[in-house]
C-alpha cells in the first residue's frame, strides 16, 4: 500500500511539473494574447497570483511526496518544509530561463519571486494544518 501511495504522490509531482513546463514553453499560454481573456485579468499583475497559486500546488505535492520519509527531527524539518520551497524555486528559475528563449515570452524576476512566495505560503499552511488533519483522521478512525 505504501508503494501505491508513493507512486500516486510521485505521479502528482511529475504531472504538475509537466503542466508547468507545458504552460511555460507555450508562446501564447491560455489567458494571454491581444484580448486577454485570463481569469485574473481584473487584478493588477494577475499573472503573479497565477504563478503563486501554481507553485503553491507544486510545493504542496512535493511536501506530500516527502511525508512518508522519516529521519531525525532536524532532517525531517528540512526535508518536509524547506526542500519543497527550494525545489519549487529552482524549478521556477528554470522555467523562466526556458521562457526567455521563446519568442513572445520573457523571463521576469517577479515571476520567480511569486513562485517562491506561493511555495512558502503553501508549506506554511500545510505545516500548520496537516497535523490537525492527521489528528482528526486518527480520532475519527478510533471511533469506528
Amino acid at each position: 500500500m505504501r508503494l501505491v501511495r508513493f507512486t500516486i504522490r510521485l505521479a502528482l509531482v511529475a504531472g504538475w511539473a509537466w503542466f508547468i513546463y507545458w504552460v511555460s514553453s507555450d508562446p501564447t499560454p491560455p489567458g494571454t494574447g491581444p484580448d486577454g481573456g485570463g481569469a485574473l485579468d481584473f487584478l493588477p499583475r494577475g499573472d503573479l497570483f497565477a504563478h503563486a497559486g501554481t507553485y503553491a500546488i507544486f510545493a504542496w505535492f512535493l511536501m506530500l511526496l516527502a511525508l512518508p520519509v522519516r529521519f531525525c527531527k532536524p532532517i525531517n524539518v528540512a526535508l518536509h518544509l524547506l526542500m519543497p520551497i527550494v525545489i519549487a524555486g529552482v524549478y521556477g528559475i528554470a522555467m523562466e530561463m526556458i521562457q526567455d528563449g521563446i519568442p513572445e515570452r520573457s523571463a521576469e524576476i517577479l515571476d520567480v519571486v511569486a513562485d517562491i512566495v506561493g511555495a512558502i505560503i503553501a508549506i506554511a499552511l500545510m505545516a500548520r494544518v496537516w497535523p490537525k488533519i492527521k489528528r482528526l483522521g486518527h480520532a475519527a478512525a478510533a471511533q469506528l
